[in-house]
């Protein structure tokens, strides 16, 4: 029997591979084959043994993180071209090596099981997250805040409620490929190595 550790690591896997092919067949209208493989070898996420360096969590092991001090923190699921616009621009002031750009296209946007957070301070955007829910697994993607907004519990925030949104969906398992600034945050949350 395979592990537990190793069935969630192939489930991330599957997840990457999925999100993969939807953003494939978002932009060009076509299907993309079964076998992704050339692409994920070049995946920057994939360890030197070819296995992709990542976390997950269950329902039972999620530690919502607690709701930022003030000034109050609005979250809202991007819902128009505005808010869509809102949440590109954080990603883009807040990630140096910048962004997957792609998610915030309006084509992505609109796939089922895609959901885009931006996170207001008194209205001005200063945090996002994606999740994308397929196959029960929701997907994190792209947790980011600008630079002057950091250290304030606002990726922790935003992470919770794209989980959270993904478990009510009916995902048993949430998973992420976290940067070496975020993992830190991500075992407080519940998600662990695979």
């Amino acid at each position: 029997m395979q592990p537990v550790q190793d069935r969630e690591g192939a489930r991330l896997q599957h997840g990457l591979e999925d999100t993969f092919r939807s953003l494939f067949e978002a932009f060009t209208g076509r299907s993309l084959g079964p076998n992704l493989g050339f692409l994920l070898e070049r995946h920057p996420g994939l360890s030197q043994k070819g296995r992709l360096a990542g976390m997950v969590t269950t329902p039972g092991e999620f530690v919502p993180a607690a709701a930022p001090s003030e000034p109050r923190l609005e979250i809202d699921r991007v819902k128009d071209l505005e808010s869509l616009e809102h949440a590109r621009q954080v990603a883009i002031a807040g990630d140096g090596t910048g962004p997957l750009l792609a998610l915030y296209e309006p084509l992505v946007a609109a796939i089922p099981g895609v959901r885009i957070y931006v996170g207001r301070v008194e209205g001005r955007p200063v945090t996002t997250a994606t999740g994308w829910t397929a196959n029960v697994a929701t997907g994190i993607f792209q947790v980011t805040t600008a630079p002057a907004d950091r250290r304030r519990g606002y990726g922790g925030a935003v992470t919770s409620r794209a989980v959270l949104d993904g478990f009510a969906a009916g995902a048993d398992l949430a998973w992420l490929q976290p940067s070496r600034s975020g993992e830190r945050l991500y075992r407080k949350l519940g998600f662990r190595q695979v």
